[in-house]
């Protein structure tokens, strides 16, 4: 996970990559549970790139990795939208997320987005927060 090879400007939050998240311990683990639900929904082995948090939302960027030896992912996997994974918008999963967000980081979710930046090989997922 580099910060360096992706946009990550418009996010306007703190970034913690990848030698920065060892002593961030809860944000790597909710990085990584937003790639499985993201990976299974998409049928893409989506990876963690970046994690952003602040007061009042968490925001983790998914990259997709390069084919190996040049290999062309499947069809099915090319033609979906990396924003609706399991063919649902974001806002829908926020059930699925709501457990391991509390867990993690002691507070609800109360609503889930995601961007597309299928361009970048790239989805951003925000977690909206309830205040602390």
């Amino acid at each position: 996970m580099t910060a360096a090879t992706l946009d990550l400007s418009t996010l306007d939050l703190p970034i913690w990559a990848d030698d920065q998240l060892d002593s961030q311990q809860p944000l790597q683990r909710l990085a990584d549970a937003v790639a499985t639900l993201w990976s299974a929904g998409t049928g893409l082995a989506l990876q963690p790139a970046a994690v952003a948090l602040d007061d009042t939302r968490a925001t983790v960027v998914l990259a997709e990795p390069s084919p190996p030896d040049g290999r062309q992912e499947p069809a099915e996997a090319l033609s979906c939208r990396l924003d609706r994974p399991f063919g649902r918008r974001a806002r829908d999963l926020a059930g699925v997320l709501q457990a391991s967000v509390r867990e993690l980081l002691g507070r609800p979710l109360t609503r889930v987005r995601a961007r597309d930046r299928r361009g970048q090989g790239r989805v951003v997922v925000e977690l909206s927060l309830a205040p602390a």
